[in-house]
């Protein structure tokens, strides 16, 4: 029901964000089929990679009401600390989110576990390293008997660390690339990100499936760089950009006002 935006899927900005907006679709999808049915509503899933890029998937997703649960993808294999840290992600979310709102974390390290045993926002998380620690130990042979042993004994384990920590001080609240060759410039990178946030647009409106947009992008993106390299920052820049998607340069300008290091142009 989400699209994952590990590097090794999505490895530049353009990229994720036609994935985090696939994931708010998809949700929608998901919630009306559920609701034709009579099913609960689905655990709606958040992603991205940067805290920000989390923040704004939340905000796409369009709740009117957010449910007490909320799933956080993306985080498996990444560092605890940094800027892009599992830890940054929870407290980005900790302050958009409402105060009844929780979060499941998948996949997630014991020592991202043990970091946020004692968060508020924490309800769940889940793994499939006690699998791979199964097969490790046991290549051929790996009955339903021996896995449950391997699940339960990870299990007790990720318990110990959070039974040891709770209660202690913890923090306070298909294509990989885009382009064979990133941007090289501030100016293209906004034009393709102009041009990204366009087609999600689009992808939020059900207007165009993932791969086509991740298709047109492509085509679009390497279009959008020449024309900045041939005309610079400039109204011609402009034209030319809202006649690959109207609009982008209106979304051009808004990212460029925001930016601070672009040497204007003629």
């Amino acid at each position: 029901m989400d699209y994952c935006c590990e590097p090794e899927v999505a490895a530049d900005r353009a990229l994720r964000i036609l994935r985090m907006a696939a994931t708010a679709s998809l949700y929608w999808v998901c919630e009306r089929a559920a609701r034709e049915r009579g099913l609960s509503s689905p655990v709606p899933v958040l992603q991205g990679w940067h805290p920000s890029e989390y923040v704004e998937c939340a905000r796409w997703m369009g709740l009117d009401g957010w449910p007490a649960l909320v799933g956080v993808g993306s985080v498996c294999r990444r560092a605890v600390r940094g800027p892009a840290g599992v830890l940054a992600v929870v407290e980005a979310l900790d302050g958009i989110l409402p105060p009844h709102v929780q979060l499941h974390l998948f996949g997630v390290k014991s020592d991202a576990l043990a970091a946020l045993a004692s968060h508020p926002r924490l309800a769940s998380c889940d793994s499939m390293a006690w699998d791979f620690a199964a097969r490790r130990e046991r290549p051929a042979g790996r009955d339903s008997a021996f896995r449950i042993v391997c699940m339960r004994r990870w299990a007790e384990r990720q318990h110990t660390v959070v039974s040891r920590l709770v209660g202690q001080p913890t923090l306070q609240r298909s294509f990989a690339t885009l382009l064979d060759s990133p941007p090289q410039t501030t100016l293209e990178a906004l034009a393709i990100e102009a041009l990204a946030l366009q087609h999600a647009d689009l992808l939020m409106q059900r207007d165009i499936e993932h791969l086509d947009a991740v298709w047109s992008l492509k085509r679009d993106a390497a279009v959008a760089v020449a024309l900045v390299r041939q005309r610079g920052n400039s109204h011609a820049l402009r034209a030319g950009l809202d006649e690959l998607l109207g609009g982008s340069a209106d979304r051009f300008d808004h990212l460029l006002d925001a930016a601070d290091d672009v040497a204007l142009g003629p």
